[in-house]
C-alpha cells in the first residue's frame, strides 16, 4: 500500500548540534570521508558513464546508505553465563541488556554515526534502523541535519524503528507530492521510502504532482529487507520483498507519469539504496541484476576478494548494503534497437566504504570501528541532461561538470 511518509519540518528550525564522536574508538580516522556534490574528483578505479553529444552535461551527485543500529536492538555487556544445571538441561542463555536502557552509551554511539554522516557530505542519505519511537533519538538527528536536509520517515508496522531519508535542500528538490511509504509484503514488516527528485536550479523544475514536464527526474528509494535466518519461509519472504520493491518503483513512476499527462514514466533512473541483508550469491541480489539494475561496488570497484559491509548477530561478516541503479534513459522513449549504443542518463562514478582507511574485505577490529554493525556505503553518480542546471544562490547546488569529463560508456 502507498501512503504519505513522515517528514521533518521544512526550514530546519531546530538548532544544529555539533555531533562529535563520544570516544576515539568510534572513529578510525579523523579525516573527512567523502566528497560533496559538485566535486569532480573520482576515487574509483573504474566507473560507468554516458555517451554525450553537443552540450550535454553531467551533474555529480553523492548518495549514502547507513544502517545506524537502533539502540533498541543493540545488545550491551558481556554474555551472561548459565548455571551448570541450566546448561545441562539446554536452558537458553539469559539475554544481555539492550543499549536503549543506557542513554549515555547510545547517545555517544549515535553522535559518532552523525559525525560520519556529516563528514560524508552526501546529497542524499538513506538511513536504516532509525529508532522512531524515541523522541530523543529523532531530535538528535534533526538537530544535526534538519537545517540542511529535508528529512522523511517511514516506520515499520508494529516496530520501533524504520527508515530516515534525507535530501540536501541546496542540491535537490523533492517533487511529486513528497515521499511515499511502501509496505513491501504483509509478512516481514519491511518498508521502503520512494522520492521523486529534480535538480535544484533547473529552470524546468516544477512543483506539481509529477514535477515539471520534461524536467530530469530521479526516483530514489531507501529500504531494509528481512534477515535470512536459514528458514525456508525467510527465503520466500525475501523473494517477495525484492519483487515488491522493484514493482513499487515501476508503479510509482507510472503514477507520476499519469499525473504529468501520460507516458510510461518520468524518471531518468531509479536509485535504490539500503540494507538488503544478503550477499551477491543470494536471490535478492540476482533479482536486482536480472531486472537490469547495476550495483555501485560492482561497477566501480573490484569485488573479487569479497566485500564486507555488515557483521551479523551470528558473527558472520557479509556484504549486505548496496546501491543499485536502473538507467531508464533508453527505455522512456520506447527503447533502442539491440546492438545500438545506449544513451545513458545516470551512471555510477565511484563508491567507497566509510570510514576511509579500513579494509573492504574484512570486518574491522572493534577498536577501529564500533559505531554500528554496518559500515556506511557512499556512491557518486553522474546525472546527464541536455540542459545545465543553474543556481547562483546555492554554492553547492549540484555543480555541473562537462559530460566529456565523465567516464566512457561501458
Amino acid at each position: 500500500a502507498l501512503g504519505g511518509a513522515g517528514r521533518a519540518g521544512a526550514g530546519g528550525g531546530a538548532a544544529r548540534s555539533e555531533a562529535t564522536a563520544g570516544s576515539a574508538r568510534y572513529r578510525a580516522s579523523e579525516n573527512g570521508s567523502g566528497m560533496g556534490a559538485g566535486e569532480d574528483t573520482v576515487g574509483s578505479s573504474r566507473g560507468g558513464g554516458a555517451a554525450a553529444g553537443g552540450g550535454t552535461q553531467a551533474t555529480r551527485l553523492s548518495v549514502l546508505t547507513f544502517n545506524v543500529l537502533a539502540p533498541c536492538y543493540k545488545r550491551v555487556g558481556p554474555p551472561v553465563p548459565r548455571e551448570p544445571l541450566e546448561a545441562s538441561l539446554g536452558a537458553p542463555r539469559p539475554r544481555r541488556a539492550r543499549e536503549a536502557s543506557d542513554p549515555a552509551t547510545w547517545l555517544a554511539r549515535q553522535r559518532a554515526c552523525i559525525a560520519e554522516i556529516e563528514a560524508a557530505r552526501a546529497d542524499v542519505c538513506m538511513l536504516q534502523e532509525f529508532q522512531l519511537d524515541n523522541a530523543d533519538f529523532v531530535s538528535l538527528y534533526e538537530d544535526a541535519f534538519a537545517h540542511t536536509y529535508e528529512m522523511f520517515y517511514a516506520r515499520r508496522p508494529g516496530k520501533a524503528d524504520g527508515l530516515c531519508t534525507m535530501v540536501r535542500r541546496e542540491a535537490l528538490r523533492v517533487v511529486g507530492g513528497g515521499a511515499h511509504s511502501v509496505t513491501l509484503v504483509p509478512k516481514g514488516d519491511r518498508v521502503a521510502t520512494i522520492l521523486a527528485v529534480q535538480r535544484r536550479g533547473d529552470a524546468r523544475t516544477g512543483t506539481g504532482e509529477g514535477g515539471a514536464a520534461g524536467a530530469p527526474t530521479l526516483l530514489l528509494c531507501n529500504t531494509h529487507l528481512s534477515f535470512n535466518h536459514g528458514k525456508l519461509w525467510d527465503r520466500r519472504v525475501r523473494q517477495m520483498q525484492a519483487a515488491a520493491l522493484t514493482a513499487a518503483l515501476r508503479r510509482r513512476d507510472a503514477e507520476l507519469a499519469a499525473a504529468a499527462g501520460g507516458g510510461t514514466g518520468v524518471a531518468d533512473a531509479y536509485v535504490i539504496g539500503g540494507d538488503f541483508n544478503g550477499d551477491r550469491e543470494e536471490f535478492v541480489f540476482k533479482h536486482m541484476i536480472g531486472w537490469g539494475y547495476e550495483d555501485a561496488m560492482g561497477v566501480t570497484c573490484s569485488t573479487d576478494g569479497g566485500v564486507v559491509t555488515h557483521l551479523t548477530h551470528n558473527g558472520d561478516a557479509i556484504e549486505a548494503d548496496y546501491f543499485f541503479v536502473l538507467d531508464r534513459g533508453d527505455t522512456r522513449g520506447g527503447g533502442v534497437t539491440k546492438g545500438e549504443p545506449r544513451s545513458r542518463a545516470v551512471a555510477f562514478a565511484s563508491s567507497e566504504l566509510l570510514p576511509q582507511g579500513l579494509s573492504n574485505t574484512a570486518w574491522p577490529d572493534e577498536h577501529a570501528y564500533s559505531m554500528s554493525d554496518h559500515r556506511p556505503l557512499k556512491a557518486e553518480l553522474d546525472w546527464l541532461s541536455a540542459s545545465a542546471p543553474v543556481d547562483t544562490d546555492d554554492a553547492r547546488a549540484g555543480q555541473v561538470v562537462p559530460a566529456e569529463a565523465a567516464h566512457a560508456v561501458f
